[in-house]
């Protein structure tokens, strides 16, 4: 059986590539979804934090005398709290 990985990416990709499309037609908000740019946010904040926590889980299963099982769980908390700030300082604005 083929790995879902590649085409969960292309899935992935689709509410980056509608939103821009949307932004790029000046469509600013959708019915009950809101704005399009703070759907876009969010969602990016999202794929950011899945990805932080997949570096976590990369760490597991590296040996105690990998450097990288030290610094992949640091990296990916700097990561994800790094996006978190970002995100409630753009949406104080």
């Amino acid at each position: 059986m083929k790995k879902p990985s590649p085409y969960l990416t292309f899935v992935g990709a689709i509410p980056f590539v509608a939103c821009a499309f949307l932004l790029m037609i000046d469509v600013i908000t959708v019915p009950m979804l809101g704005s399009v740019v703070d759907i876009l946010s969010a969602y990016g904040l999202m794929i950011g934090s899945f990805m932080a926590g997949a570096h976590w889980g990369n760490h597991l299963s590296l040996t105690e005398d990998n450097e990288w099982g030290v610094k992949l769980p640091i990296y990916s908390n700097v990561i994800a709290l790094g996006l978190w700030l970002g995100f409630f300082d753009l949406v104080s604005q």
